[in-house]
């Protein structure tokens, strides 16, 4: 659940650990000014040990403010909410 003031533009990623950081997901999307739930889906490359993989999120396309109330990465099958980012 996030929300951004300048409906900032921000990258969701999941990538090996390194040093070549394979990408298994890439998603651009803008945050609205309200509260709001992203669904972001993907699959993985591969299956990975444990801290073999991260998430992170690119922030800097502009100066902004970004708010998370909640983050969750989970595994498996959930059906999408009516608002997925693209």
């Amino acid at each position: 659940i996030m929300r951004s003031p300048q409906n900032a533009k921000v990258r969701a990623f999941i990538e090996t650990a390194g040093p070549e950081f394979h990408k298994s997901l890439a998603a651009p999307f803008a945050l609205s000014d309200e509260w709001k739930e992203y669904i972001i889906q993907g699959q993985a490359l591969d299956d990975y040990a444990p801290g073999a993989l991260y998430l992170g999120f690119h922030l800097g396309s502009a100066t902004q403010t970004i708010e998370i109330a909640s983050l969750s990465l989970v595994r498996g099958d959930r059906a999408p909410a009516p608002e997925v980012a693209p």
